[in-house]
């Protein structure tokens, strides 16, 4: 009528209720599904984080001349435009690559922008393999000014 003690006594902690057989044996596996359940969340967070840490490294080629280059499929190549204020700074693309982005640069000194200049930045994303010329062409703001044309050429591997 009254329970074992010495039964309750060697039951696992988790498992308080005293019933056998297929009840008993469930309530165990609820348990470790409860436990691997935890372990495969506490594994997709893991690499989760580790998948963004490692994704933003990237190589950016910024060539410092006008001479010739390769760069592979992977990489971005950087390219400057530097005008007077005012200035139009734009880029065509010839070849197996595309504008990933532009940028517009200020220049501090002693925390103060620099006036007196404009600066334009183009990342470019090879799309193919093959030869890309990139003219950049820096018109000032004066109506008889001649513009300033750059050509870069690069071949991606």
């Amino acid at each position: 009528m009254y329970p074992n003690l010495l039964t309750l006594a060697t039951l696992p902690f988790f498992n308080a209720s005293p019933v056998s057989g297929a009840a008993n044996t469930n309530a165990l596996h609820g348990q470790k599904d409860r436990w691997t359940v935890k372990t495969f969340i506490l594994s997709v967070a893991l690499l989760g984080f580790c998948g963004v840490a490692g994704a933003d490294e990237q190589t950016v080629v910024v060539p410092q001349d006008n001479k010739p280059f390769a760069v592979e499929k992977a990489d971005l190549v950087r390219l400057t435009g530097k005008g007077i204020a005012g200035s139009k700074i734009e880029a065509k693309v010839e070849g197996p690559a595309k504008v990933a982005a532009t940028s517009d640069v200020r220049a501090l000194v002693q925390g103060r922008v620099v006036i007196g200049n404009s600066v334009k930045e183009f990342d470019l994303k090879p799309t193919d393999k093959g030869k890309v010329t990139v003219t950049i062409t820096v018109t000032p703001p004066q109506p008889d000014a001649a513009a300033t044309v750059t050509k870069y050429e690069f071949e991606v591997k």
